[in-house]
């Protein structure tokens, strides 16, 4: 790893404390059902948890020093991967919130909420495919970078 890779995740590190402390913040406020079986909370909580796990592999990923190497730079590899599909996670839980609160009973439905949840996997996986790092003549090229 060089030191240009290392301001990079400095970046990242501190983009993703900036959205746990925004979705703590996001917990203050009333919690209201978004379908029979998901709260506006839940959704919070989960976003927290998913965010976590991105750190705490990072944390490991930047760590060779007192870690073995080759367990670092996959914790790395990982943590990356978490970062790119998490900003699709993201877009796919506003898909659901915003649905949910615009159209609560179509959502409350089980068919309603199979369809919200289908446009929200379907969101997520295309910010994730499009942000992926796509290769360039054998060597990676990240477009986050």
């Amino acid at each position: 790893m060089h030191d240009v890779s290392i301001e990079r995740e400095e970046v990242r590190g501190l983009f993703v404390l900036g959205v746990i402390a925004a979705l703590l913040t996001a917990r203050g406020f009333p919690d209201f059902p978004l379908s029979q079986v998901l709260t506006f909370h839940t959704a919070m909580n989960g976003l927290v948890m998913y965010w976590g796990l991105y750190v705490f592999f990072m944390a490991l990923g930047v760590s060779p020093d007192w870690i073995d190497q080759d367990i670092a730079k996959g914790c790395y590899d990982f943590a990356k991967y978490l970062f790119i599909a998490g900003i699709g996670v993201m877009c796919g839980t506003v898909v659901v919130v915003v649905l949910s609160y615009l159209f609560p009973t179509f959502v409350s439905t089980r068919l309603g909420l199979a369809i919200v949840w289908v446009l929200a996997v379907l969101v997520a996986g295309a910010v994730g495919w499009k942000l992926a790092p796509k290769k360039v003549s054998g060597r990676e090229k990240m477009p986050l970078s």
